[in-house]
């Protein structure tokens, strides 16, 4: 039982660390892959969010060029979207694409 905690609490260690790690990505190492994936799962839900174009950093933001103009997403969804995309519910992306203009 011992054994198993500790490991648990190494495993929970690395994991924060590779967050910590993956929330000071510049935009040359935010996996652009990601922001695609994402803009595509946000567009079944509102056709106005244009295809890629670029991106930048902006604090806890990251602002991307569209076709059909900028959108703002937190770098923090696109981090789940590139690490667990399966965990952001459809709700959850609804509810982001419709506010999104």
């Amino acid at each position: 039982m011992l054994r198993q905690s500790l490991f648990v609490n190494k495993l929970l260690i690395i994991y924060h660390y590779k967050v910590k790690l993956l929330l000071r990505m510049s935009k040359n190492d935010l996996p652009t892959y990601a922001i695609v994936e994402l803009l595509i799962r946000l567009s079944s839900f509102n056709p106005t969010i244009g295809n890629y174009k670029d991106h930048h950093l902006n604090n806890d933001n990251v602002i991307v060029k569209t076709v059909h103009g900028p959108v703002t997403l937190p770098r923090k969804l696109i981090l789940r979207q590139f690490n667990a995309p399966e965990e952001i519910s459809e709700d959850e992306l609804r509810a982001i694409a419709l506010q999104l203009k």
